[in-house]
């Protein structure tokens, strides 16, 4: 059976059809030249019913040519772009759950919606019909402009399944055993051959040659294959490599990659990790920062993938294991996949609904915060040690890149579960999670403080020859002079000379020298912000009075909270005002966080303005690139 004529298809969208008088390549009837100038669903379909000759209820092979005509820059920016090649129960615009067998091409993923973008994909139905990359077969073939491709589908709508095969000219796909998305036997006599398109201008034209549908005998069914099989990653390096002192004990084996190859990000065959280091028990609510030569705040690739690992050891009996994650999560026993999470996806308008509040199926269970997804599964244990693998996706085009409250935990069946990890783990209730929240908070704070100052050491010392220049210039300048004494005003250094010159031409006299408590108290204040405590007052009072004003000093100037109380300063100084409630454009935040860690970190005055003026880093994760988002700022 041909395409003999234009009439005999219906049109989805906005479409002009005519027959270009040549046949493709390899047919012998004229091609079905197609343009169409609509967004959103295009396609030509068609009808075949059941004829003496045909059974569309029966096995049956479609053969088919075609080639993309379009413009290749209005094609692939969008999720919005695709080519989808279906047959379907009902008539329809784009492929839906009425289709069976399905080939296509998806140009773009969207945060929750992965697909293997650029790439032919075969359509094969695993837990559900999502459109969604788990339930895609990879071709490995690109859309090439001008190039005929041959396409062949075998169906046994009988056994609701399907082989497919793509030919490009030069080279070949074939899949068998493939599921229909709408997991309905039957048969499917609606035939669509189209796309969609993100813009009305978008040229997608293209030519669709003869059409040949061959009836198969009975007595040869398509078998289907089984479920593919998700295997557990295998580890990447041998040699454990700690990220940091405080992060190098723990039961749980932590590596975070990378740059992975869009479409295959949980694919770690010649993946390396950039970030290893361990924790007590399998959860995250932080993560270590990635850090600059100079110790600015990185961004990671966006999503990255966090794989962890430890060894579980129960007395033989049933166990429930418990995954909360935000987005896309696999979790593994040894090497079978026994749960996985869904990919994350973005409000579209900020208006959804507000879900339900969760209840717990044990009683004091910690409940996973909204946007988090929880999955249980129970599973059989015989007492021998087995491995436990987690791999989660973070982040994402239009997603924070943190892991929330990412965990494992296990338990028997009725009672509340530990976090997976040493013996010792917290159980999962709302106080000990948030006892372990805190102590992992604290434990990467000084993780990151070691490795920040550890990767910042060349800079750090460039920054000393640097001053020790400065020095050496500035000690071969004349000296300045000094004002004269000014009788009756107390001079105690030559600082003083210069005051006490300004006050007699403003005829002022100085205030009376402070006693040690008021100069305790102003120091304090002026340093850390605050007034100082008893035990703070007893312990100055109880040092030799010769040396006790330069001793709280350099204790006062070594406290984190110099840190604390200086950067509300520098926000006020440099204009820097964050929209707490609502973001303003150029809203920023944590441009505070690297005021904070420069305080912190000693670095001198000419460091911070030059990293400052410089703007470098991660907009989001504390770094002077987010001055250039801060409201109503100061240019520097």
């Amino acid at each position: 059976m041909s395409a003999i004529s234009a009439a005999e298809w219906q049109t989805v969208g906005a479409a002009k059809t005519n027959f270009t008088g040549k046949p493709l390549a390899g047919d012998t009837a004229p091609a079905l030249s197609t343009h169409f100038t609509n967004a959103g669903s295009r396609a030509l379909r068609r009808t075949f019913a059941k004829t003496t000759a045909f059974d569309p209820a029966k096995p049956h092979r479609i053969e088919w040519r075609w080639r993309f005509d379009g413009k290749p820059g209005d094609f692939g920016n969008s999720f919005n772009d695709r080519i989808n090649f279906f047959a379907a129960d009902q008539p329809q615009g784009g492929s839906n759950a009425s289709s069976s067998w399905i080939i296509g091409l998806a140009t773009a993923s969207e945060p929750g919606r992965e697909v293997h973008e650029g790439k032919w994909f075969f359509f094969d139905r695993q837990d559900d019909g999502d459109f969604k990359k788990e339930n895609m077969i990879n071709t490995g073939l690109s859309l090439v402009p001008g190039a005929i491709y041959s396409f062949s589908v075998t169906v046994d709508p009988a056994a609701g399944v399907y082989s497919a095969t793509i030919h490009d000219g030069a080279r070949s796909f074939t899949e068998t055993g493939l599921h229909f998305r709408n997991d309905r036997k039957g048969a499917h006599p609606v035939l669509h051959f189209g796309g969609s398109a993100s813009n009305a201008g978008d040229d997608h034209s293209f030519s669709l040659g003869e059409i040949r549908i061959t009836s198969l005998a009975e007595n040869a069914p398509i078998v289907a294959k089984q479920p593919r099989e998700t295997k557990s990653p295998k580890p990447v390096a041998t040699d454990f490599k700690e990220t940091a002192p405080s992060l190098a004990s723990g039961s749980v084996q932590v590596q975070i990659f990378e740059d992975l190859v869009k479409g295959a990000e949980l694919d770690f065959e010649n993946a390396r990790a950039i970030t290893e280091y361990r924790e007590p028990a399998m959860a995250f609510t932080r993560l270590p920062v990635k850090y600059s030569a100079n110790a600015l705040a990185l961004d990671r690739s966006s999503p990255f993938v966090l794989i962890a690992r430890t060894e579980l050891t129960r007395p033989a009996g049933e166990y429930k294991l418990r995954v909360r994650a935000r987005g896309a999560a696999r979790l593994f026993l040894g090497d079978k996949l026994v749960l996985t999470t869904k990919p994350q996806k973005t409000a579209s308008d900020g208006h959804e609904d507000v879900p339900e509040p969760g209840k717990p199926d044990v009683a004091g269970l910690h409940l996973a915060h909204y946007s988090h997804q929880e999955t249980t599964v129970t599973v059989k244990l015989d007492g021998s040690p087995r491995t436990v693998t987690l791999v989660a996706l973070i982040g994402g085009k239009g997603l924070v890149p943190t892991p929330g409250e990412l965990s494992v935990a296990i338990g028997k069946l009725g009672e509340l579960p530990q976090l997976l990890g040493a013996p010792d783990a917290p159980l999962l209730n709302d106080e000990a999670w948030e006892n372990f929240a805190s102590t992992q908070s604290e434990r990467h704070a000084l993780a990151d403080t070691h490795r920040r100052r550890e990767a910042s050491t060349a800079v750090t010392a460039a920054w000393q020859r640097y001053h020790a220049q400065v020095r050496e210039h500035t000690r071969g300048l004349p000296p300045i002079p000094l004002p004269a004494l000014v009788a009756g005003l107390p001079e105690f250094n030559a600082i003083d000379r210069f005051l006490n010159a300004h006050l007699a031409i403003a005829k002022a006299k100085p205030t009376a020298l402070t006693d040690d408590l008021e100069f305790l108290r102003r120091l304090s204040l002026d340093t850390i912000g605050l007034l100082p405590t008893p035990n703070e007052i007893r312990s100055f009072l109880a040092e030799p009075p010769a040396s006790r004003r330069e001793r709280a000093i350099t204790r006062l100037l070594a406290h984190p909270g110099w840190a604390d109380h200086w950067v509300s300063y520098w926000q006020d100084a440099l204009a820097e005002n964050p929209g707490i409630v609502k973001a303003d454009l150029n809203n920023s935040g944590p441009f505070r966080w690297w005021l904070h860690q420069s305080f912190s970190d000693g670095l001198p005055f000419a460091r911070l303005v030059a990293e400052l003026v410089q703007m470098e880093g991660s907009l989001v994760q504390g770094a002077p690139a987010a001055f250039r988002m801060a409201s109503l700022n100061d240019a520097p």
